[in-house]
């Protein structure tokens, strides 16, 4: 999907999970 923020790997999985889920670019 996107790429995870550097800071934040565990945000990023979840951002991730969230742009599979919503019909994001």
């Amino acid at each position: 999907s996107m790429i995870p923020g550097s800071r934040n790997p565990i945000w990023g999985e979840w951002f991730n999970f969230c742009v599979d889920e919503l019909p994001a670019e």
